[in-house]
């Protein structure tokens, strides 16, 4: 049966998103913990997630969920959560990245939630869930302090649904 594991950084509100792009500055350990969890996996996301990166994340199968976007090399795009399902049935573990409607989405079926929490408020347009920002208990956390490389104190989450 396949594992639905959410892996997403926000600041201390749950913001994660402003015009479509991250509203914080470059965070490379985040990015380095980002790769090293999906890389050799599958990514589900949304057309604005997809599009605010650009291009399709490399050693991944990137799936998009959209009913608009057509055709995209290396990017398998299906318009409903019941052919993502279908698709991914039989992978091991799969990956939901964002946004916050595809979060929504993929809510129920999601075990595990890798959450990088930065330690500032930033201006956001789109912000997680309440209920994903209290339904879960943390397994696991590592404190950082801000470097030359991360310019905010930030941390790494481990979070199981609470019940589990």
């Amino acid at each position: 049966m396949t594992k639905f594991e959410l892996i997403m950084a926000s600041d201390i509100n749950g913001g994660i998103g402003y015009k479509n792009q991250l509203p914080w500055p470059k965070m490379k350990n985040d990015l380095k913990r980002f790769k090293d969890l999906t890389v050799g996996h599958t990514v589900i996301m949304g057309r604005n997630t997809f599009e605010s990166l650009g291009k399709p994340l490399p050693k991944r199968n990137n799936i998009v969920i959209s009913k608009t976007l057509n055709n995209v090399e290396k990017v398998k795009i299906y318009s409903s959560k019941s052919e993502v399902i279908e698709f991914v049935k039989d992978l091991e573990l799969v990956f939901i990245i964002g946004g916050a409607q595809i979060i929504e989405l993929f809510y129920d079926e999601i075990s595990k939630f890798h959450h990088t929490e930065i330690n500032s408020i930033f201006e956001c347009d789109t912000f997680l869930s309440m209920k994903i920002l209290k339904e879960w208990k943390v397994v696991s956390e590592v404190k950082y302090s801000s470097d030359l490389n991360n310019p905010f104190d930030f941390t790494f989450y481990v979070k199981e649904r609470i019940g589990s």
